[in-house]
């Protein structure tokens, strides 16, 4: 029987011709298109946060921290994040800001980490965050250098539910002035009513006084604006005198959150625990 050497040029011709067409197909054919992966620099990373809402999960992988991160322009150039915690009831404040091509988070009451960094690589259009660096209280630092699969970052539009921002100082006085905050105290079973006389910029102190919603009795007091809370304080009340408040815009609605509380001896009480009766009406609320 005839044998055929493939490895000579005594090839049967329809094997040439298969070998030439399938060269022919393997050069014509679309090879896929190769991810560009690279580590976000500086100024990517700043066009790529501002503005933005950073959903991280704690360093214990539980809690989901919302970060809404307001712009920067430059590197090094601190910015406030809004933190929503966990219940979705307290507004944390912090400062985030990019350096050496990564950006850092740091946060301004939460006791058990402090600071986070993180760079950014992005791989196509898919994003992902390597957690750096963090640092706990007693200076410990841990370098992780690890992808944290759970990060998620969205630009909600201005004015949406869940696009959260703290108000600054300007902004607390002019929601303020002249308008009537109707909160029912987490140490009170009443409900009263605040009502703040106009004032002209932050840390000047107005007229303030508050009287229950049903029932009689006007109490006196003052009000100002800084540090980013307002703070009402009562020239004659019986246990707790002094009273901050931080204000956060969820969209179209406030969220008012409790910061501190004073009471005569100085004893004080950082609460940071939000007051979900509070309303704010720019006209008084009808007695009941």
């Amino acid at each position: 029987m005839a044998t055929i050497d493939l490895a000579s040029g005594s090839r049967p011709r329809f094997i040439q011709a298969l070998i030439a067409a399938t060269a022919a197909a393997l050069l014509l054919w679309p090879r896929p298109a190769q991810a560009e992966q690279h580590l976000l620099r500086d100024a990517e990373i700043i066009a790529l946060m501002n503005g933005g809402t950073l959903e991280l999960t704690d360093i214990g992988g539980t809690d989901v921290l919302r970060h809404h991160l307001q712009p920067i322009t430059q590197t090094s150039e601190h910015g406030k994040t809004d933190v929503i915690m966990p219940s979705a009831h307290d507004v944390e404040r912090g400062i985030w800001w990019v350096e050496e091509d990564q950006f850092c988070v740091l946060y301004r009451h939460i006791v058990t980490v402090r600071k986070r960094c993180f760079a950014v690589a992005q791989d196509g259009a898919e994003l992902r965050f390597i957690e750096t660096r963090y640092e706990m209280p007693g200076h410990k630092i841990v370098r992780p250098n690890r992808l944290v699969a759970s990060a998620k970052l969205s630009h909600p539009a201005p004015g949406t539910p869940g696009a959260f921002e703290l108000l600054d100082d300007n902004a607390l006085v002019a929601l303020l002035s002249g308008a009537y905050l109707d909160i029912l105290m987490s140490d009170s079973p009443k409900e009263i009513v605040i009502t703040f006389a106009p004032v002209a910029k932050p840390g000047d102190h107005g007229a303030m006084y508050s009287h229950p919603l049903s029932g009689r009795g006007i109490s006196p007091g003052t009000w100002w604006v800084e540090d980013e809370q307002f703070c009402v304080f009562w020239a004659v009340q019986v246990g707790i005198r002094k009273r901050c408040m931080s204000v956060a815009r969820d969209g179209a609605d406030y969220r008012f959150i409790e910061t501190r509380w004073e009471q005569p001896g100085k004893v004080v009480e950082r609460l940071h625990q939000w007051a979900p009766s509070a309303q704010i009406f720019r006209d008084a609320p009808a007695q009941r």
